[in-house]
């Protein structure tokens, strides 16, 4: 996202200047991004009718994406649903990190016993 206001003024002036607000949006996608960006902290309301009526719809947009509703305070994206398969991927990644762990213990193990034998001999 990066620090540059790209447009977030005039955003909500209500001299838009479309430019100032296409290069907003394409710097920040999606409704979550946009309303982090705008740092709006008091109710949309306060902002006077236009400004209000654009916070409003991107307030709306976000809720209708989150399926739920999103403040202004912490406007995050829902959590991607949990699907077998990352479940799947996930315990798979879990058995291969015990079993090189047990191979590595094995292996030490074995120079072990190794190295006690060459000692006695």
């Amino acid at each position: 996202m990066g620090d540059s206001p790209a447009g977030r003024w005039s955003y909500l002036s209500p001299d838009r200047d479309d430019r100032e607000v296409v290069a907003f949006e394409r710097t920040y996608r999606n409704p979550f991004t946009q309303m982090k960006a705008l740092c709006w902290r008091t109710t949309e309301d306060s902002a006077g009718p236009q400004a209000a009526q654009r916070l409003r719809a991107l307030r709306q947009s976000a809720e209708q994406i989150a399926g739920a509703p999103v403040c202004w305070q912490h406007p995050n994206p829902p959590a991607p649903p949990v699907t077998w398969g990352s479940c799947i991927a996930g315990w798979v990644g879990v058995l291969l990190v015990i079993t090189f762990i047990a191979l590595v213990l094995l292996g030490m193990g074995r120079l072990v016993v190794t190295g006690a034998e060459l000692v006695r001999e």
